[in-house]
């Protein structure tokens, strides 16, 4: 009788541990990937607010390695890729987590990717259109002379 819980125990302790450790396994995936998400938009929401002159995929590949850090902790550190189609700012991100402890017969990977899209805005231009509705709207309010109410003083014919 006492054998019994030898032999049970022989086969779930080493299920639970694998389990254990599978389940911390991909937990270290999910993590990478809910990483991945703000650390593709974040670069290219930045290079959005950039002027039309300057180069914005150069700019976000400079941010990466500011925005990536050192924080992917069991999995590789994202590659980016950077486009811009039409007035927006493409990226894509891949990164890996090692699953060979877990499946000797493949020593693959498993592959997170995430992506973000963000509108090039040229903030520079769009305040200097405002400037000049705000102009062009103050000369309509103050009159063709430029003085107030038309040229007509209050209490006047």
């Amino acid at each position: 009788m006492n054998g019994y819980f030898t032999l049970e125990a022989a086969f779930l302790v080493p299920a639970a541990f694998f389990l254990i450790a599978f389940v911390i396994h991909v937990a270290f995936l999910m993590y990478g990937r809910c990483l991945m998400v703000p650390d593709a938009y974040l670069p290219v929401m930045r290079a959005g607010y950039l002027g039309e002159d300057e180069d914005v995929i150069s700019f976000v590949m400079s941010q990466t390695s500011f925005q990536t850090g050192g924080k992917y902790f069991g999995n590789r550190v994202p590659v980016y890729t950077v486009s811009k189609d039409g007035k927006y700012i493409v990226a894509e991100t891949k990164s890996e987590t090692n699953r060979r402890a877990f499946d000797l017969a493949n020593a693959g990977t498993w592959e997170i990717t995430a992506g973000a899209r963000a509108v090039h805005i040229d903030v520079p231009k769009r305040i200097r259109r405002i400037d000049r509705v705000a102009d062009i709207a103050l000369l309509a309010l103050r009159g063709k002379d430029g003085k107030k109410n038309g040229g007509m003083e209050p209490g006047g014919d």
